[in-house]
Parts: C-alpha cells; sequence; structure tokens
C-alpha cells in the first residue's frame, strides 16, 4: 500500500477499499457476524493512488467480549492478469471461428455435437439446437434414401484425417446441394489424449 505502519492505524478500511464506503459497512459488519469466516475480491488503493486487484480472507472473531474482522489481504494482479489474458484468448479464436465462411463442427469423443460456427447454423436452422446431437443427425444419415456415410467414426479408429462428399438436405427433407467434408482427429494439447473429431465442411453445389 505504501503507507507507514503509523498512518495505516490511523485509517479506515474505507480509506483503502474503494468497495466498501462508510454507508455500506454497517450492512457488511452484519454479514461478517452471520457467516463468520469467507473470502471475497476487491481492489485497494495504494498511497500513490493506484489500484490493485486483492483477495480478502475475512474472519470473525471475538476476544475477550471485544469483536473484530481480522481480514488478510494477498494482492492478484498476477492472476488477474492471467486470467484477462486466458479471456482475450478465447475471444480471439471464437472470432476466428466465427469469421470462418465454410462450415465448422467440434464433436467430442461420443460424437456429440460441442460447438459449431454461423455457417452450420445458416444451413441447417431447422436442426438447431445442435449442441448434444450427433453428426449423423445433422448431417450423414440421408433422409432420401436412409444411408448413412459418416467418416467420422474411421477417423476415431484411425486417428487420421478422412474426406466425404454427401447430400446438402434442406428443411423439407429435398436434396439442395452438395457439401465436402474433412473430418480430423481432436487431441488434448496437453495430455496428447483423442478427445474428439473436428469437422471442415464446404458447400461444393456450384462447383
Amino acid at each position: 500500500l505504501g503507507y507507514t505502519r503509523a498512518e495505516l492505524l490511523g485509517m479506515t478500511v474505507h480509506d483503502i477499499d474503494r468497495n466498501f464506503s462508510k454507508e455500506i459497512w454497517p450492512d457488511h459488519w452484519t454479514e461478517i457476524k452471520k457467516r463468520n469466516s469467507f473470502t471475497i475480491e476487491s481492489i485497494h488503493k495504494r498511497k500513490d493512488g493506484s489500484m490493485y486487484p486483492v483477495e480478502v480472507a475475512i474472519n470473525y472473531i471475538r476476544y475477550k467480549n471485544e469483536e473484530y474482522n481480522c481480514a488478510i489481504t494477498r494482492d492478484i494482479t498476477e492472476r488477474k492478469t492471467s486470467e484477462k489474458a486466458l479471456v482475450d484468448r478465447e475471444r480471439f479464436l471464437a472470432n476466428i471461428f466465427e469469421s470462418i465462411q465454410d462450415g465448422l463442427i467440434v464433436m467430442d469423443i461420443d460424437l456429440k455435437i460441442v460447438s459449431t460456427n454461423q455457417t452450420v447454423e445458416k444451413w441447417f436452422p431447422h436442426k438447431i439446437p445442435f449442441e448434444g446431437k450427433t453428426c449423423n443427425d445433422l448431417l450423414h444419415c440421408d433422409d432420401l434414401d436412409g444411408e448413412c456415410i459418416c467418416p467420422n467414426p474411421d477417423v476415431l479408429n484411425s486417428k487420421k484425417p478422412e474426406q466425404r462428399v454427401i447430400k446438402k438436405i434442406g428443411p423439407d427433407n429435398t436434396h439442395i446441394g452438395w457439401l465436402e467434408l474433412h473430418s480430423f482427429p481432436l487431441y488434448d494439447a496437453d495430455s496428447g489424449e483423442l478427445t474428439g473429431v473436428i469437422e471442415y465442411i464446404r458447400d461444393i453445389t456450384e462447383r
């Protein structure tokens, strides 16, 4: 904080914690007595006016008929910076995922759909929601003749990419085009374990 011990002894929580004004302190004190011990996050103000995030472990203590709040604080700037970087990275990857004009489907090891991009939603609005359905439910079973030509079981077995061309079926169960599928095994980046399949789909009707 940058204060001397003597300076701190002459200050209140309101002087250093922007989230606890004099007006809300009575309610906070009631909460402390009720919950006894809990952890919160807040913002502390240094002597130079700069702010930094903290984790505060709050403990209600009663000693010789006097009541105290024993608060242990920890600077969590590094953790918050890491969390923000993770959120920014996830947003960046989501933007890439949605910006691709071809279709993308991510499936788990049971070939249940985990995620799709907007292109897939535009192609198959009549089958939304996709999550929890299998790739066969969405793409691979041709309702016109009942044939299923899903490449993804082969991808899981061989752990190699597979390619297929299938009919694109419209909401009225008619053949409206052709789709070229490229299926790839999906691995966990840390363990290297096979966790599912990514399907890249291109509409080749005009071709």
